[in-house]
C-alpha cells in the first residue's frame, strides 16, 4: 500500500470517527468537549485528502 492510498483511508476514518465522537458513540471526551473534538477531528479530512492527492504517483 502506497503513502496515497493510506492518507485516503485515513481521511475516511477521520470522517467516520468524527461521527462517532459527535454521536456519543466513540467516547474520547466529556459530554461538554464532544462537539467541538468531533469538529476538530473532522477538519482532519480535507487535510489528508489533500496530502493524498500531493503524493499520488
Amino acid at each position: 500500500m502506497n503513502i496515497s492510498k493510506l492518507l485516503f483511508y485515513a481521511s475516511l476514518l477521520s470522517v467516520i470517527l468524527s461521527i462517532g465522537i459527535w454521536t456519543g458513540i466513540v467516547p474520547l471526551c466529556s459530554s461538554e468537549t464532544c462537539k467541538i473534538t468531533a469538529v476538530f477531528v473532522g477538519l482532519w479530512a480535507p487535510t489528508l485528502m489533500s496530502m493524498s492527492n500531493r503524493f499520488k504517483v
